[in-house]
């Protein structure tokens, strides 16, 4: 995925970050430090619970906004 979106908007692999949306925080452990010496191709993990209401309230804002638009339209 780096590399693909390297290409597509002209940023060098290493400027662009993968994270996984865990369910678990203590699941990030095994993500920054594999085990056994094997590298991670993730450069992070963020628990679902640390965002879970900042993007449901984000996406029931832009829900009513589109909604008053469509009634407006």
């Amino acid at each position: 995925m780096k590399r693909k979106y390297s290409r597509e908007l002209g940023l060098r692999p290493e400027e662009i970050a993968a994270i996984y949306i865990t369910p678990c925080q203590a699941k990030s452990i095994s993500i920054l430090q594999p085990a056994e010496d094997a590298k991670s191709f993730l450069d992070g993990a963020v628990g679902i619970s640390e965002i879970y209401n900042d993007i449901l309230y984000r996406l029931r804002k832009d829900t009513k906004k589109l909604k008053a638009i469509l009634r407006r339209g």
